[in-house]
């Protein structure tokens, strides 16, 4: 009934039945008109294809003829459901030949009508199944898919936070997954590696003897195991695993560089250990109290003379080896030590299988095993070398000490970083304590060295340090009795094996006797040279006095005769040669006389007479010389001193006389405040180091360095052979503290 401008209208189907009939017979799903006992009285062509079956073969059957027999319970609660009104729901039929139909049903009943009837609307939902079978099928692929990829993800999660490095290999050798640790040896992208050959990434594993475990592993199908050495990282080893699997094999590395440096360690420290224990003497044990069990280690072995192969280390085979009369004291130790579980210590001899006897020292400590057992650790040393050495020291000792005592010379060391000084008994007699009255120390050193000493010794010990080097001086002491000794201390510096200086040892010598024995030695030699210069002078002018007046005398009166012979020719001639002989006489009797002591030294002064001696020398032996004066003032010098330089450089001319074959001397006399420099230098052909300590010329050297200590004064000598040679005299002058004693 629809409401309309002509009022309200009622289209009956009947009205409508042939329009209603066309769409029916045109739709696309099926449509069917059921009696209520479910057989079709109406069926459209739609309905009828779905079955594969002709039109006149569906109407008049029944529904549930078609109606699959698994579905049919679920189709009469639709039929029954629709008898009030409509029911939907999917059910299958069967079609001709055999196919499954799926259909949704739209089941309505027609209430006008009488008897009623049902009407149903067949949707074949064959297409729509299998889209959503193929829906599924998506879904379930793309959930596998995802599901795989998870797996494989958690496996890569896996792989990735592993400690080991991973690859896999198909059996075709190429790579066809990995893990980050191991792309991060090599540093490759995993795109550039992926599918590469294995053998060709990584060629080093050509060699045979890696080579075959991985081979072992891909064709026998086992998990072989083994460690290498890097052929690309040098130094670093590899713990490697390959295991067999589906698609090849599968590889498992970790670097065990660590471990191998930390077992090549172990193997050094224990060779090290055993060939300390070889070389020291000292073998380890342990014995465990409860069990006695006994374990020697192969040095112990040796250091008991025994063979490791023959002989069964237990507590009764031990003690038959102690000396008998050792044995009391060692049970006795070992006894306390286990009852007070204390560490303990014994010296004892062993007889050895080939009767000799060996001093031994033993060392025990204690500790518990995790059964609670208790147990010793130790070692034996044979200490039977060190015995004698310890003997031979304390006799060397002995005789050291009573050396020293001797000699007045004592020993001693200076430990730089902890300022500890050590002493020997003699060191302690020098500076007049008895051993071990006072302690030792660089202060107290300083104390009882002599005050005008003190300072050269403090600058010879800080110039030492800060050289590094050895140091040599000579000082005095003042001994606690107020007497003073005169001492020569020198030291040598150690050094740490870091190259640091850790201390200095030296000895200190009582020189006093020969200090004394120097000072009378040059007091003589002064007295002797005093005596000499006025014994030279005394002679000198009797003979120019006498001898010269006498020759003198002489030579006129042969003039005389010359002159008075008259007729007898040749009575002049023998007179001629008479007094040319007196002459030369004459003049080798003047030469004479001012070698032997110049009268120009004692009337006109040093520089005069060395002048004159100088140009009187170069005249005679026909020798270039020239003389240079500096500084050199009349009456400064004393007497003593310049007697000395003249000697010196008297000495040393005749040595460049005698020795040098030069052509020119050049000499330099030069006065300054504190000191007088006398130099000599030739041309000439040097010193031989063969021949300067040979014949005259070393005794000229001698006797210059003596007149130059005589003075306080020095004299060194600087030659080269073929290139002449320098004499240098150094004299302090007269009120220079120099010319004091030396220290």
């Amino acid at each position: 009934m629809r409401s309309g401008s002509h009022g309200e209208q009622l289209h009956t189907l009947n009205g409508a039945e042939h329009p209603y009939r066309i769409m029916v017979e045109t739709m696309q799903q099926g449509a069917v008109t059921l009696t209520g006992d479910g057989t079709i009285v109406y069926a459209n062509r739609s309905f009828a294809a779905m079955l594969d079956m002709p039109l006149e073969d569906v109407i008049g059957s029944t529904m549930s003829r078609f109606v699959l027999v698994e579905d049919l319970p679920y189709y009469e609660t639709l039929v029954q459901h629709a008898q009030d009104g409509s029911s939907k729901g999917e059910v299958r039929l069967g079609a001709r030949g055999g196919s499954v139909v799926p259909v949704y049903l739209s089941i309505s009943s027609f209430e006008s009508s009488a008897p009623r009837s049902l009407c149903a609307v067949v949707t074949d939902l064959t297409e729509h199944k299998r889209n959503e079978e193929l829906i599924a099928a998506q879904a379930l692929e793309r959930a596998k898919r995802a599901e795989a990829e998870a797996a494989r993800q958690r496996i890569t999660d896996i792989l990735e936070s592993i400690t080991d490095s991973f690859f896999a290999l198909d059996r075709e050798w190429r790579i066809i997954d990995f893990n980050q640790r191991a792309a991060s040896f090599r540093g490759s992208l995993r795109e550039e590696t992926i599918g590469q050959v294995f053998w060709d990434i990584v060629p080093q594993a050509r060699n045979p003897e890696i080579a075959q475990h991985y081979e072992r592993a891909m064709t026998d199908r086992i998990p072989v195991h083994f460690e290498l050495g890097s052929g690309i990282l040098v130094g670093r080893w590899f713990e490697v695993h390959v295991y067999p699997t589906d698609e090849g094999v599968a590889v498992y590395f970790s670097e065990i560089t660590e471990r191998k440096q930390a077992e090549e360690r172990l193997r050094r420290s224990e060779a090290h250990l055993a060939e300390a224990q070889r070389i020291g003497q000292v073998g380890s044990w342990t014995w465990n109290i409860s069990t006695g069990e006994l374990f020697w280690s192969l040095e112990h072995f040796r250091v008991f003379g025994l063979d490791p192969e023959t002989f069964r280390p237990n507590l009764e085979n031990t003690q038959r080896l102690i000396h008998p009369e050792d044995m009391p004291l060692v049970t006795q130790i070992l006894e306390r030590a286990i009852r007070e579980r204390s560490s303990f210590e014994v010296d004892y001899r062993i007889v050895r299988p080939d009767g000799s006897i060996r001093h031994h020292r033993g060392l025990g400590r204690p500790t518990v095993t995790e059964s609670d057992e208790l147990q010793f650790i130790g070692t034996a040393a044979d200490v039977t070398d060190r015995k004698q050495a310890d003997e031979e020291l304390r006799r060397s000792e002995a005789c050291l000490a009573e050396a020293q005592r001797l000699s007045h010379t004592g020993s001693w060391a200076w430990n730089i970083s902890t300022g500890d000084v050590f002493w020997s008994p003699e060191t302690f007699r020098i500076f007049g304590f008895e051993p071990g009255s006072v302690k030792p120390s660089y202060p107290l050193v300083l104390q009882w060295t002599h005050a005008d000493d003190r300072s050269a010794l403090q600058h010879a010990f800080d110039n030492a340090i800060r050289e590094r080097s050895d140091f040599d001086i000579e000082v005095r002491i003042v001994r606690p009795d107020r007497t003073i000794r005169h001492v020569h201390r020198l030291a040598h510096p150690v050094f740490n094996e870091s190259g640091d200086l850790t201390e200095y040892v030296g000895t200190i010598i009582d020189i006093t006797e020969r200090k004394e024995e120097e000072e009378a030695r040059k007091e003589l030699l002064r007295r002797l040279s005093v005596a000499q210069e006025d014994e030279r002078r005394r002679i000198s002018r009797e003979m120019h006095d006498q001898l010269g007046q006498q020759l003198s005398a002489l030579t006129l009166k042969l003039s005389a005769l010359k002159r008075e012979h008259g007729r007898h020719a040749h009575l002049g001639e023998q007179l001629a040669s008479l007094e040319t002989m007196a002459r030369h006489l004459d003049a080798d009797v003047d030469f004479i006389v001012w070698q032997l002591r110049p009268a120009a030294l004692d009337d006109l002064g040093l520089a005069a007479a060395l002048t004159d001696y100088v140009n009187t020398w170069s005249a005679h032996f026909g020798v270039g010389a020239e003389l240079h004066l500096r500084g050199i003032e009349a009456g400064r010098l004393t007497d003593e001193i310049e007697t000395a330089i003249y000697r010196i450089l008297q000495e040393a001319l005749n040595n460049i006389a005698k020795h040098a074959a030069a052509r020119h001397v050049d000499i330099l006399l030069e006065g300054r405040s504190d000191h007088v420099s006398l130099i000599v230098e030739d041309d000439g052909a040097g010193i031989d180091e063969k021949t300067v300590g040979s014949g005259d010329r070393r005794l000229g050297v001698i006797g210059m360095r003596e007149r130059a200590a005589l003075v306080g004064g020095t004299l060194d000598i600087e030659s080269h052979h073929g290139h002449g040679t320098t004499v240098i005299a150094r004299i302090p002058a007269p009120g220079d503290p120099a010319r004091s004693p030396a220290r």
